[in-house]
């Protein structure tokens, strides 16, 4: 994936409680390319400080009921160890992408695995062994070219 070569991108960084000094998300970008949606995350600090990282993708779709559309987490684990959820069940997902760059994550997804989405809701959690650190605020993303 060529992340250059797209224009749109929409960049989303975490808020940190009073206590905590160093962001761990330096940012969370997103592109469409043809299908697929593109998702860029580029942790402020690697493995030394991290064990891993949640994105959550929650597809909405005007017409079709929201608790039959697909809410979909990927598990990232910095030994290179990626899952796929939807809700609580373990899925494996045809089409989809995972890569780690020298200083980002580079996810891509099927759009078709989301439900052909008008839009998603997406955020994403780090995590030091079993705790929580950071979670970016939850964002809406239009899915242009999917809407009436």
């Amino acid at each position: 994936v060529e992340w250059e070569k797209h224009e749109s991108r929409q960049k989303i960084t975490g808020h940190l409680t009073e206590e905590q000094h160093e962001h761990m998300i330096g940012s969370v970008a997103y592109a469409r390319q043809d299908q697929n949606l593109l998702v860029r995350i580029a942790p402020a600090h690697w493995e030394s400080k991290l064990s891993g990282m949640n994105l959550f993708l929650i597809g909405y779709k005007n017409g079709k009921s929201f608790s039959d559309m697909p809410k979909i987490r990927i598990n990232i684990d910095f030994d290179k160890f990626v899952s796929v959820y939807d809700g609580l069940k373990h899925v494996s997902i045809k089409g989809m992408k995972f890569s780690q760059g020298p200083d980002s994550l580079l996810i891509e997804f099927p759009l078709s695995a989301l439900g052909d989405p008008d839009f998603i809701l997406s955020s994403a959690k780090t995590y030091m062994a079993d705790w929580p650190i950071e979670t970016t605020e939850w964002r809406s993303i239009v899915i242009d070219g999917n809407r009436d």
